[in-house]
């Protein structure tokens, strides 16, 4: 009985070595995993000291022995959590992002944009269109049409980054909102009008609007899509505000 329990105490031993070697450097909670495994070798080696190697038990090892297994387990339980939070964030995000383009989704923007207006109340939005992007998918494919998306979509998180959030509305729309009442709106979207015409081998035509009393979220972008379709009339790959497009 007692081989066989060396045994199995050897073999959990060499299961520790293996786990440091094989485990570690494809596990992302790296230190705590290691530290993990350096608690449970100083349980396991305390005890076959204890059992194998003495002839009596030392006070210290049979410390180490009963009292380190709390912090192992204590250090698994956060491993476990920590893993659990990582994977509730990834569900969550991927829920409100566009897989392609990584801008928030249609139905996350909608709704951030409900919550300005109620908190805030002086919003802008600003609507975009790439230009002839069905002649772009048919002639040179989805895959270059797809990377214009993306291009322009990158434009548009780094101007509007701090000051705005992007979203992709549907299709090849895409959607800044600013809450920032000092913006001049109409200057941020000039910029990512030029920045597009000039990096991605695209155009795009935009359009926005700013919020006024009562005015709710679905009116404000559709007037920002007027806006934009006003761009698209008068030539595409220009900006146009929705007073003007009343107008």
């Amino acid at each position: 009985l007692q081989t066989y329990n060396f045994s199995i105490d050897l073999y959990l031993l060499l299961l520790v070595f293996l786990g440091y070697y094989l485990v570690s450097p494809r596990i992302g909670q790296y230190i705590k995993y290691q530290f993990g495994l350096t608690l449970f070798l100083v349980i396991q080696v305390s005890h076959m000291v204890n059992t194998y190697i003495l002839q009596k038990e030392q006070a210290v090892f049979s410390l180490m022995e009963n009292f380190l297994p709390i912090v192992y387990y204590m250090t698994l339980f956060l491993i476990l959590f920590e893993r659990v939070v990582e994977l509730l964030q990834a569900v969550y995000a991927s829920s409100i992002t566009d897989g392609l383009t990584g801008l928030f989704t249609r139905h996350y923007m909608l709704n951030r944009l409900n919550q300005m207006l109620l908190n805030r109340g002086n919003v802008s939005v600003i609507f975009g269109d790439i230009d002839n992007f069905k002649k772009l998918n048919d002639t040179k494919g989805h895959l270059a049409g797809d990377n214009a998306l993306k291009q322009a979509a990158r434009i548009m998180q780094e101007e509007s980054e701090g000051i705005g959030i992007v979203g992709r509305y549907g299709g090849e729309e895409l959607m800044v909102l600013v809450d920032d009442a000092s913006l001049r709106v109409e200057n941020l979207a000039e910029r990512i009008r030029r920045r597009i015409a000039a990096e991605t081998g695209v155009t795009i035509s935009l359009g926005y609007s700013k919020s006024k009393k009562g005015c709710s979220a679905s009116e404000l972008i559709m007037q920002a899509d007027q806006a934009m379709y006003m761009s698209k009339k008068s030539g595409k790959n220009r900006v146009t505000g929705y007073r003007q497009a009343a107008e």
